[in-house]
């Protein structure tokens, strides 16, 4: 049980991790919604993934809360669930986003490797809490650094765009 709880501490501190790099890679962005999850140019494309960072921020923020502060309560489970179901729904949003202009290409490419692991640890994490599965909530700790990783480096290719 201690293990479980620990496993939960620490995918809540990745999930801190992950705001300190979104926050990094979208600063001085356009924070305005962009109409439509098309992206047809430069400016679209950066504000849409402006936006989507700072719902991705959100949503691993309320994650993170949840994750370090565990409860076997009812009002805990629903936090979290809604969290991770608008984990799903963000996942969704960003697979949606198409005509990527060229010179964002490999920034995007990055950022959906990072999307598809956040993907993974929304599908399997309501399970692997619910059994406090401690080798499951590790596998899912990987996944989130790898798309952390991923991240990162969409962060490096940003930077050299412009």
């Amino acid at each position: 049980m201690k293990k479980g709880l620990k496993a939960v501490f620490v995918l809540g501190s990745i999930f801190i991790s992950f705001i300190v790099i979104m926050s990094a890679m979208f600063s001085g962005s356009d924070e305005s919604k962009a109409s439509e999850t098309t992206a047809v140019s430069d400016t679209s494309y950066r504000t849409e993934i402006a936006n989507q960072s700072a719902q991705m921020q959100d949503i691993f923020t309320r994650l993170s809360t949840q994750m370090s502060n565990y409860s076997n309560t009812t009002d805990w489970k629903v936090d979290t669930a809604v969290a991770i179901q608008d984990m799903r729904n963000l996942v969704e949003q960003a697979n949606n986003l198409n005509n990527v202009p060229a010179q964002y290409k490999e920034v995007h490419e990055k950022y959906m490797q990072a999307m598809e692991q956040y993907g993974i640890v929304a599908d399997e994490l309501p399970a692997a809490i619910d059994n406090l599965d401690v080798n499951h909530m590790n596998e899912l700790t990987t996944n989130m650094l790898q798309g952390n990783e991923y991240l990162t480096q969409a962060t490096q290719e940003m930077q050299n765009v412009n």
